[in-house]
């Protein structure tokens, strides 16, 4: 994507340049009651600039708005990893837990087993 974006700006720029180098004539331009005389190669970059700015002002909505939930998912992130780490960890304790009951009852059995054939003689 940079490499498409950098590319792009340069044939821009390019075609900027060779635009305002071609149009050097001086042109007058009225607006409401302004009148200005320039020539057209400013003019043409004044309104190349007024496009950049324009449609860098109206993606900063998208921009922010995609900033805040790239946010907010990190945040959720750490908060599943926390909670993920934590049932791990219940996890690891509930299966030593098992092991030390069967061990405990194993040996119970053995006992009671033990136990067991003296009765019946």
């Amino acid at each position: 994507m940079r490499p498409l974006v950098l590319i792009l700006a340069i044939v821009v720029v390019a075609a900027t340049v060779i635009l305002a180098v071609q149009n050097l004539a001086t042109v007058s331009v009225y607006f409401v009651v302004w009148q200005i005389e320039a020539s057209l190669a400013a003019f043409l970059l004044l309104t190349l600039a007024a496009g950049f700015l324009a449609s860098f002002l109206l993606s900063m909505p998208t921009v922010i708005q995609k900033n805040w939930k790239i946010a907010n998912h990190k945040q959720r992130i750490v908060q599943l990893e926390k909670e993920s780490n934590e049932m791990i960890e219940t996890i690891s304790a509930q299966r030593k837990r098992i092991e030390y009951l069967e061990k405990s009852f194993q040996q119970e059995i053995e006992s009671t087993k033990s136990i067991e054939p003296k009765q019946k003689q």
